[in-house]
């Protein structure tokens, strides 16, 4: 944080002597300051610090001001024993009076009620009243401040106690500070805040803050000084505290403190923010009025997509770029630096390093690693696995994440750019830029660095390209220009840039920024440009990072261009990447690259235990094999084992991620309920032939964790494995044949028992759904069984006339009418009855046939259908509980119970499995 002075005044009377500045207030506007100087009140400009007008009508010192909130008018109070009220034109229009000198005013933010406290008594002011009502007190009221919503006003007393009264002036709680004269409290005026938070501050030198209630929150906060003032930001993020330590201190909302504005010469009486901005005004004991800017430097760092910066000054937020989900780390402390790398982030406090590790990839949870306890004076910080590198002016130093120093370099010139570019585990590479255009690479295990370039002015940014072929410069001049570092030769150079990012999946593509222009170059193909304000610092795929101000922006950038391009000189290399490529190989007629390139990256993702990310992979996969034997009928047998075996993995890997997590992390989102389902469709899933990565043992261990009884998991040893059998709320039913399934018999691939039916599992709990498979008859499309099943001729849809008839019977003399169902009972459904009759013939699964007599009797809102892409045909499932809410996902066709669903789709805006964005609820109840 930097403080900028604005202005100062000094204020004195005709004599010379200075006039003790003992109160301020803004205009809700900010435009004025208001400010109790001696006998006079006096009216600032704060753009310039022009005096507009004092104004003397007080006959001794004013010991008080204070504006509405409505901007209308504004009071000052004063030893004279009287209270001024001014409108927004500097004009006196009422004048009261109390008993005893005024020591502190205070409007209603809501009422718009003043409240004037004296020595003995405070009054109760507004325009509506004829007169004040005034209450006595037992104490000298030394200040006074109003709730948030209006409804209680708090009191700070000579004798130490705080009262806090009603709007009708009655004591409702009173809080104690054992003696310590109160001198100034204030209310937190942020709306946000679960509940009223009244800070205090007393001559005890204590910081303190309270509930409405009275009840204490946290402990109190020495301050080593005797307080005068305290006063919140107008968003209540920040407190200004002052008095005799002679100068204005920054602390958080929660009483951390943060920095000082600025030293002053006597004693500090008042200091206040003004309304919505970072501009600070100060009053003195000796009649100083100074107007100082706030500027919050932006502490953060950037790992690929994962952004950290501070907020509040004591918080650290990281942010997944590309899914915008965000984590905050609370560090209790000025956050001074900040650094993150893969899995590490280095947090840098006054009076230590703490370095965190990610232990959750999709949740992005971070705990303490290791905590460097020691003061580091340093310009830039940067974090590698094992390390971390301090940067002071030409000194690079080497920190282990014990606090060992292992190694310093010293260079020839002031750095001014540095980066980690990647390398193996405490062999990472740092890409150094200097003042006089020296471009190093330094590698933590070794003690010289190398020149890779030297360019003939300072250095800006850098960049190297994925493959670390060619680098990129942007110098003092604004000029952004790539070298190839094996010949050193200068391949490009355009003007108006600021910063420069290479795309980390695509070595021939870079952009830069400058002149509110973002410019995206492809190879040697012309630049594509388009507005852009702010400063790029990330380009993945075709997502671009760029910092504006405070804020950090994504934005999607069409590559279809120069994909096209790279396509039609058949470069089909230049397109490689994530994901979305896959698919240009595939365009290109390469489908055997596009299946190699999802298998590197499922290989990776369960190689680094990111198993949520290799179903995703396993289910990418699944679908370019589906495509692949709709286009060639030769592979087609091939492709479509290929797409049973990776849905299959896509399945266990999802499922087992939630199992890595808790075996993982010390909490879990999930109930135990579902974590033994989990468990037990992992195990009957993975059977003998466990994939990579998957370990049987914690599946086993994670389900007995969950509540289960040892021995109840297929495949587990235990001696009450027989105990289970009577708890059948813990079996599977088939709702085909209705048959139990033992929890401990032997592992059944998710089939019932009985019937073999594979079981319908909502993809998040687990839970059995209420679903029976049906295929069609022979010689029934599925276009024309859609028609059939979307038809008006169901059980349901037609007019009760038919099913039920008026009966009349006279009885004794009187007639009564009753209605009867046709043949004594309601017509019966086909389905069902079917399901009745049906025999399982040997032990192969045979799913129930329909034809279109039953098509036509059945309720569409009743029947699910996955449609799957050629070769393959829909499948249909009959829900047998109507009542029972189900989501079908219309892109990977997994089914969920629809609430669980829609909770996660609110909180992620994708499917959990496949991730497709979900941006209205009308996809949510696709069947």
């Amino acid at each position: 944080m930097r403080t900028v002075p604005t202005w100062v005044d000094k204020v004195s009377d005709k004599d010379k002597v200075e006039q003790c500045i003992y109160d301020l207030c803004f205009r809700p506007d900010g435009s004025q300051l208001i400010v109790a100087a001696g006998t006079r009140v006096l009216v600032y400009d704060t753009n310039d610090g022009t005096l507009i007008q004092p104004l003397k009508a007080h006959k001794d010192v004013v010991y008080a001001v204070a504006y509405a909130k409505d901007g209308k008018r504004f009071a000052s109070g004063s030893a004279d024993k009287s209270v001024i009220i001014w409108t927004n034109k500097l004009e006196g229009i009422l004048k009261y009076s109390h008993n005893d000198p005024i020591q502190a005013l205070a409007y209603n933010p809501v009422t718009h009620q003043l409240a004037s406290c004296a020595v003995s008594d405070f009054g109760l002011w507004s325009p509506e009243q004829k007169s004040v009502q005034k209450h006595k007190v037992s104490s000298r009221v030394t200040s006074c401040a109003w709730t948030n919503d209006g409804q209680y006003l708090a009191l700070g007393m000579y004798s130490g106690f705080v009262s806090i009264r009603n709007k009708a002036g009655e004591e409702k709680v009173k809080i104690d500070r054992k003696g310590n004269t109160i001198f100034s409290l204030a209310w937190n005026p942020s709306k946000d805040e679960p509940f009223d938070t009244l800070a205090i501050v007393d001559w005890g030198q204590n910081l303190t803050f309270y509930q409405l209630s009275g009840k204490q929150i946290g402990k109190e906060r020495r301050l080593d000084y005797d307080p005068c003032c305290i006063s919140y930001f107008s968003r209540g993020e920040y407190l200004l505290l002052g008095g005799s330590n002679s100068e204005a201190v920054l602390h958080t909302k929660d009483g951390i403190r943060l920095a000082a504005i600025k030293p002053q010469e006597s004693w500090v009486w008042c200091c206040r923010a003004r309304p919505d901005s970072n501009y600070v005004a100060v009053g003195c004991q000796d009649g100083t009025i100074a107007y100082y800017q706030l500027i919050f430097s932006t502490v953060h760092g950037l790992y690929k997509d994962r952004y950290a910066f501070r907020e509040n000054m004591t918080d650290v937020i990281i942010q997944h770029l590309s899914t915008d989900q965000k984590v905050r780390i609370k560090c209790r402390d000025l956050v001074k630096k900040i650094a993150i790398y893969k899995d590490r982030l280095a947090v840098q406090l006054p009076d230590n390093v703490v370095i965190y590790e990610m232990y959750s990839g999709d949740m992005m949870h971070y705990k303490v690693k290791e905590k460097i306890t020691r003061k580091f004076d340093c310009n830039l910080l940067v974090v590698c696995s094992s390390h971390i590198i301090l940067c002071q002016e030409k000194r690079l130093q080497c920190f282990s994440f014990s606090g060992t120093k292992e190694r310093e370099w010293v260079v020839e010139s002031l750095i001014r750019y540095i980066k980690v570019i990647g390398g193996p585990a405490s062999r990472e590479g740092l890409l150094v830029g200097l003042k006089n255009g020296q471009v190093l690479k330094i590698f933590v295990d070794n003690p010289f660095p190398i020149i890779l370039l030297k360019h003939q002015t300072s250095i800006r940014c850098l960049d190297l390209s994925m493959n670390r072929a060619r680098l990129s410069v942007v110098d003092e001049n604004n000029v952004c220009l790539v070298y190839d570092l094996a010949s050193k030769e200068l391949l490009f150079q355009e003007p108006n840039a600021n910063s420069v990012a290479w795309n980390t999946q695509n070595e021939d593509m870079l952009c830069f920024s400058g002149a509110g222009v973002l410019s995206i170059k492809a190879g040697n193909f012309p630049i594509q440009q388009q507005k852009l304000q702010g400063f790029v610092v990330g380009f993945s795929g075709s997502k671009i990072f760029c910092l504006h101000l405070y804020n950090m922006t994504t934005f999607e950038v069409p590559q279809s261009a120069p994909m096209y391009q790279y396509l039609e000189k058949k470069n089909y290399k230049a397109t490689r990447g994530e994901k979305g490529n896959s698919k240009t190989f595939h365009k290109a007629g390469r489908q055997e690259d596009a299946v190699k390139v999802l298998g590197e990256l499922t290989q990776n993702a369960v190689n680094e235990n990111r198993f949520n990310d290799a179903a995703y992979y396993y289910w990418m996969l699944s679908i370019q094999c589906l495509d692949i034997a709709a286009d060639d009928a030769d592979k087609q047998e091939q492709m479509l084992a290929m797409f049973v075996r990776f849905q299959r993995l896509a399945d266990v890997y999802y499922a087992y991620h939630s199992i890595q997590r808790y075996t993982d992390e010390p909490f879990t989102s999930h109930l135990p309920e579902a974590l033994f389902n989990i468990s037990l469709f992992e195990l009957n899933s993975i059977g003998t032939d466990i994939p990579a990565g998957v370990s049987k043992v914690n599946v086993c261990l994670v389900g007995e964790a969950a509540g289960v009884e040892p021995g109840s998991l297929p495949s587990c040893r235990g001696t009450r494995a027989s105990c289970l059998q009577q708890h059948r709320e813990l079996q599977r039913m088939c709702y085909r044949c209705s048959t139990y399934n033992q929890l401990n018999s032997a592992a059944q691939d998710n089939r019932c028992g009985n019937c073999r039916q594979p079981f319908v599992f909502s993809f998040i709990s687990y839970e059995v759904l209420p679903l029976v498979e049906f295929v069609l008859e022979d010689g029934i499309s599925d276009e024309e069984a859609l028609q059939m099943i979307d038809s008006e001729s169901g059980s349901g849809s037609k007019d009760g006339a038919e099913d039920q008839q008026w009966s009349e019977t006279a009885i004794s003399g009187g007639e009564s009418m009753k209605m009867n169902e046709v043949g004594g009972h309601q017509r019966e459904d086909p389905f069902t009855q079917k399901l009745l009759t049906f025999e399982q013939a040997g032990s192969e699964y045979h799913p129930i046939i329909v034809g279109r007599d039953i098509l036509r009797a059945m309720e569409r809102s009743d029947v699910i259908v996955c449609r799957w892409s050629k070769p393959l045909r829909s499948t249909y499932y009959r829900n047998m509980i109507p009542d029972i809410s189900i989501t079908k996902c219309p892109s990977c066709n997994k089914l969920f119970h629809t609430d669980d669903y829609e909770l996660l789709v609110l909180q992620k805006k994708q499917c959990p499995f496949c991730r497709k964005p979900t941006l209205d609820r009308g996809e949510l109840r696709d069947g």
